[in-house]
């Protein structure tokens, strides 16, 4: 759950956008797809998995504001429109962090 709170602390403070253009769904959030998928990558599980997990964990689900799993292509999809660059900073920061905090 920590590593979900640094996670989204770190996102909100980025420079992303809560969505991707003004024609978007408005389902989810960038900030809540990223999350995620930083989640599915910290756990090492492909996607169909994953999101089965997540569908079993409320609590990750409360503090995502999720009223439901996003399908596992939204997923990613989100990860093909991301700039690989920004992903790959995010997920840096996060991880450097997390282990900071004695988390294992």
């Amino acid at each position: 759950m920590e590593f979900v709170d640094i996670s989204l602390e770190i996102v909100q403070s980025s420079r992303l956008n809560l969505y991707s253009c003004k024609y978007s769904k408005h389902v989810y959030t960038q900030h809540q797809l990223l999350v995620l998928v930083l989640l599915k990558e910290y756990i090492s599980t492909d996607y169909r998995d994953f999101v089965e997990l997540i569908d079993l964990m409320k609590d990750i689900k409360e503090k995502l504001n999720l009223d439901k799993i996003p399908h596992f292509t939204t997923l990613q999809k989100f990860v093909s429109r991301i700039p690989s660059s920004l992903f790959n900073l995010i997920l840096s920061r996060i991880l450097k962090l997390f282990y900071s905090h004695g988390e294992n």
